[in-house]
């Protein structure tokens, strides 16, 4: 007895099954005793029950109410609690108020960023194979595409703030796909300018764009530049309404302060990879928070194949203010690119 008096430890008596396996011993030992009239004493099992932080359970309520219990008693609570799902699963599953799960329609917005003339960045060779990868993607899931190629500082800001004015009420989600260089929390311009990802994020989640999911892809460098002063974004939200910032889902290339890998022929590995997985996943069923999971660990392994994990770390990064984790595209197996 004086193992049971110290509290099971096995933390699978958490889970209902083993914990009447675990009351079947009690019984069986006479730590759960029973007395005339086939009635069951549970103190003993209320108290441990209690040890084990079960009393968030809704077994432990319904038993709680009875000191002692009567074997029939005792029989239809364990089976009405088996039929109810666990507080695990109900956190996990999709609320029927949720007001989106499958695309039904919507814009994908690619800002595609190759020359930087006169300043210090790179052609972005490759790119225009991520572009038209990502516009063959998202028409098969019976999106139209809208393609803007080199653009300012000032020209990318109208850009976004005209997304909301012109956005078909038919549509239910935005695709914002911004191909360029970056540094920690920032892409560049066409004409050299930083520009903060939370001011574009704030230029989306506005309340003409309520209730659609807006779903940004990445594809840039986040480490920070040497000699670089990255600026803080000052971001006025004013009276827009806070909810205008949820059904949002942001997914970057690489992590902050790493670089991005990109081919300059094949385009760049995060960009190909996740539209590869965006499809076959959308064949099968597969939700957009599984296709950029499967993307996460195939561009892992990328790296590590090709041996520069070390010397140029990639992680792919997410952040997820989507009201359904079920949120899914459709494909459209006839749609021509």
């Amino acid at each position: 007895m004086k193992r049971e008096d110290n509290g099971p430890s096995d933390h699978r008596l958490k889970n209902v099954p083993f914990l009447e396996l675990h009351i079947l011993y009690w019984a069986h030992v006479g730590y759960i005793s029973t007395k005339a009239g086939n009635r069951w004493d549970l103190t003993n099992l209320l108290k441990h029950l209690k040890k084990l932080q079960l009393t968030d359970k809704s077994i432990y309520g319904q038993l709680e109410k009875h000191k002692f219990i009567t074997t029939d008693q005792w029989t239809e609570i364990l089976n009405n609690d088996s039929k109810s799902p666990s507080p695990e699963k109900e956190i996990n599953q999709p609320n029927k108020n949720e007001p989106v799960s499958v695309a039904n329609g919507g814009l994908c917005f690619i800002i595609n960023q190759m020359y930087f003339p006169e300043t210090q960045y790179e052609t972005r060779y490759g790119t225009d194979r991520d572009r038209d990868r990502l516009s063959d993607t998202f028409k098969q899931f019976g999106f139209d595409i809208e393609i803007h190629n080199d653009l300012t500082e000032e020209e990318i800001l109208s850009a976004l703030r005209g997304i909301g004015k012109k956005f078909d009420k038919k549509y239910n989600c935005l695709v914002l796909c911004i191909l360029s260089h970056g540094h920690e929390d920032s892409i560049i311009s066409t004409d050299g300018k930083e520009i903060p990802v939370a001011k574009i994020e704030s230029e989306i989640c506005c309340d003409k764009l309520l209730n659609v999911v807006k779903v940004v892809i990445i594809q840039a460098c986040r480490e920070k530049m040497s000699g670089s002063a990255v600026r803080d974004a000052i971001i006025r939200i004013g009276d827009q309404d806070s909810e205008a910032y949820a059904d949002f889902f942001l997914f970057s290339s690489t992590m902050h302060g790493f670089i991005s890998c990109r081919h300059k022929i094949y385009g760049s590995w995060f960009i190909q990879t996740f539209c590869k997985e965006l499809i076959f996943g959308t064949k099968n069923g597969g939700t957009l928070l599984e296709c950029a999971a499967s993307t996460t660990k195939k561009v892992i392994t990328m790296v590590k194949q090709n041996g520069i994990g070390r010397s140029m770390p990639q992680l792919p990064e997410q952040r997820n203010r989507l009201r359904t984790h079920e949120f899914k595209f459709t494909y459209y197996p006839n749609v021509s690119v």
